[in-house]
């Protein structure tokens, strides 16, 4: 690259300042020459965190939107409707999977941007620049498990041939063999306790280590990483006593132990959340207040006739944090209360829910100001219990399983509860049964559910989108399109690379 060329960088300058957003990110876009950008730690912060800024991108309303229509307990509403038939995606939310491909090569081209000059810096000592490159390294490896997992294939950019324009795809195998690589040398140079929220540590590389490990069946290498995360003894499980007590982990900068790794907001500058919007009724309240303060396009809904809502426990605290329901939390002031929101034709159900775990009465915007946990301990435990699980451990997988559950019903976490643990399953199957239950109850609206069924394989999502939302998933669902203007411009793709169904 050549040093006299200006980067423009929607750079985030790591200041630690007064006000609601201590120890945040702050945006300031600059303009910065190659050639003196990397000489300090507050040059080299504004440049990481210039990732940071493409990755919120990444995490907000399409992606979103897209892994909560595709899961087997919500429903899109309006443009977003047709992703809960599981036919090839329309025109529409072609356009937002071909975001979200933009999105990723974004994060991508400036974490290449810091791994390439990251060590010309002559104003940062060597374990300073181990830990910035180790930083940029989780991002483009995150970025890339995105495309593997959504694309099966794409081109692998990094720092040497980040200024190419044709760039062949790389196959399944050797994407995660390089993000195996790469989150390998995150988890070596990240620092044990993140330089601020929203910036990776070790233990945020090592469960985007797991995550990968596990999606590719290796069980056994996940656990190493998921143990070291549990015997680090930096984050623990929030004790809940009643339901609003989960606001200690889902509220704006909650600064909860439990957080691994978060997508943080921001109210001075206004760094917000646009998915909170996609969420939100303009009429509903949360906690005697409306929802995102009068805000919101409900874009995705629910409802209490679906078989996912009647089998939960109504004393699971989970239950009425996540879904809340018209009439009982409408607006008590308006004029008229809706029944329900519309009517899903392959059930004949009127849709009355609407996803509340996240909420923000003092929004000014579209945009909510929460911060949103990527991985959570809670997680951590279920990966554990898994893992477990498939070595026939059955007693100590439960236990992992029953923390979460005793805490959903304001139990100490680490005591056993007769009447509302779960017994020792008899087979891996069993285990599977409560998992996919508990999985659903803890991660609802947190864009977990699709990559989980995913992650089981084709057979187990076809079963869980027919039985709840009785509908077939079409082969040409699986796999997203490479956006048209990827393969115009890039020389070394071909028709052939194209995903099938368009």
């Amino acid at each position: 690259m050549k040093k006299n060329i200006y980067i423009l960088l929607a750079a985030a300058a790591s200041l630690f300042f007064a006000g609601s957003c201590n120890e945040r990110i702050e945006e300031h876009p600059k303009a910065v020459a190659t050639s003196t950008f990397y000489n300090t730690p507050s040059e080299a912060d504004a440049a990481i965190n210039a990732v940071i800024a493409q990755f919120r991108g990444l995490r907000d309303m399409n992606f979103g939107g897209l892994m909560e229509t595709f899961s087997d307990y919500n429903f899109g509403r309006a443009s977003w409707a047709p992703n809960s038939t599981y036919q090839t995606l329309d025109a529409k939310n072609v356009t937002r999977t071909d975001d979200q491909w933009n999105r990723s090569y974004s994060t991508i081209r400036d974490a290449n941007i810091c791994i390439a000059q990251l060590p010309q810096a002559t104003g940062l000592t060597q374990q300073q620049i181990d830990q910035y490159v180790g930083e940029a390294k989780f991002f483009r490896a995150f970025a890339y498990f995105d495309l593997v997992r959504f694309w099966d294939h794409a081109p692998w950019r990094d720092e040497t041939n980040m200024s190419d324009v044709d760039v062949a795809c790389t196959n399944r195998d050797g994407l995660y063999t390089k993000i195996k690589e790469d989150l390998t040398d995150a988890i070596a140079k990240c620092p044990d306790t993140p330089a601020m929220l929203g910036r990776p540590g070790k233990n945020a590389a090592r469960m985007l280590m797991a995550d990968v490990l596990m999606t590719l069946n290796d069980f056994s290498g996940a656990e190493t990483y998921v143990d070291a995360i549990i015997s680090s003894g930096k984050h623990q499980l929030e004790s809940i006593s009643t339901m609003r007590d989960y606001d200690k982990i889902f509220g704006f900068h909650s600064g909860s132990s439990e957080l691994i790794f978060s997508r943080v907001s921001c109210k001075s500058p206004a760094i917000g959340w646009t998915m909170l919007g996609m969420y939100a009724h303009p009429n509903m309240f949360v906690n005697g207040h409306a929802m995102e303060n009068g805000k919101g396009w409900y874009a995705i809904d629910s409802g209490t006739d679906l078989k996912w809502y009647k089998e939960w426990d109504a004393n699971d605290f989970r239950r009425d944090l996540n879904v809340i329901v018209t009439p009982k939390d409408f607006n008590p002031n308006a004029a008229d209360k809706p029944d329900k929101f519309d009517t899903d034709p392959a059930l004949n159900i009127p849709m009355n829910t609407i996803t509340a775990k996240f909420y923000d009465h003092t929004a000014t915007g579209e945009d909510g100001f929460v911060d949103y946990g990527v991985y959570r301990y809670a997680e951590t435990l279920i990966m554990k219990a898994e893992i477990l699980a498939r070595n026939n451990k059955f007693a100590d997988a439960i236990e992992y399983i029953n923390k979460l559950h005793r805490r959903a019903y304001g139990k100490p976490i680490d005591t056993p509860a007769p009447g509302i643990d779960y017994a020792a399953p008899a087979s891996l199957d069993e285990f599977m049964k409560i998992l996919h239950k508990e999985h659903v109850y803890e991660f609802y609206g947190e864009h977990k559910r699709w990559p989980f069924l995913l992650r089981l394989g084709k057979d187990v999502a076809k079963q869980f989108i027919k039985e709840y939302k009785n509908h077939d998933i079409t082969d040409s669902f699986w796999l997203w399109r490479i956006p048209e203007s990827e393969l115009m411009t890039n020389k070394a793709l071909t028709p052939a690379d194209q995903n099938p169904g368009y």
